[in-house]
């Protein structure tokens, strides 16, 4: 009896650990399987090279897929026209045209200009006083003619206009400007083809100008001083 019962016991301790190596592989099958189910639903695994940064110059044209930009200047307004102000206005000047064959959505082209550094900026004015790294505000950007936000970019068309931070402190002295490309690929969401995966194809560093905003002759009575 204690002869058998040692072997059914050998026999129950390898067939644990055979239970144990088969629920490992299955674990490592069912790993496997999870990464290959993301990947497809993302758009596949890929090897994505940095491309080189280049160094920009003002006035300069320069190639940000799917726009064609010129970098005009930097500067600060103490107001917008028809914005409530909560801080100082910072405002990086770009010409911009589309070099695609249809329309670009203006979400494209808020993505396309950043500001990097330590500057903080006030976020969208639904988040009251709520303030965030410059890096990761979105700007509101602006017709530079009539103070409009720009929507959709049609193609080969050329458009002065501003993306506009509202610091939360004071105005810095110069500012490093970064300019993204984007890819143009299918959505990994619709399977619409669009630009997608923005990343800093060029940066360069402005002086940043002081401007006052002149008074809005619809609130003057239109006397001389």
């Amino acid at each position: 009896m204690t002869g058998e019962r040692r072997g059914r016991s050998r026999l129950s301790a390898h067939a644990r650990g055979l239970a144990d190596q088969v629920g490992l592989r299955v674990l490592v099958l069912l790993v496997g399987a999870a990464v290959l189910a993301a990947s497809g639903l993302f758009g596949g695994l890929r090897q994505v090279e940095a491309e080189p940064v280049a160094t920009l110059a003002v006035d300069d044209e320069f190639d940000a897929a799917p726009f064609e930009v010129v970098v005009r200047d930097a500067r600060t307004l103490d107001a917008v026209p028809g914005r409530t102000a909560r801080g100082i206005y910072l405002l990086v000047d770009v010409d911009v045209r589309s070099t695609d064959d249809s329309e670009v959505p203006s979400a494209v082209a808020q993505e396309l200009v950043g500001v990097a550094g330590d500057l903080e900026a006030f976020t969208q004015p639904l988040y009251g006083e709520e303030t965030a790294p410059i890096r990761s505000v979105e700007p509101e950007v602006l017709v530079r003619e009539d103070a409009t936000t720009l929507g959709t970019v049609p193609p080969d068309l050329t458009y002065s206009a501003a993306w506009v931070w509202e610091l939360a402190g004071d105005a810095p002295d110069k500012v490093t400007v970064v300019v993204r490309s984007h890819t143009e690929r299918e959505s990994s969401i619709d399977r619409q083809v669009g630009w997608f995966d923005p990343v800093t194809a060029g940066r360069l560093t402005l002086p940043v100008a002081t401007e006052t905003l002149p008074p809005d002759p619809a609130e003057t009575d239109g006397t001389a001083p």
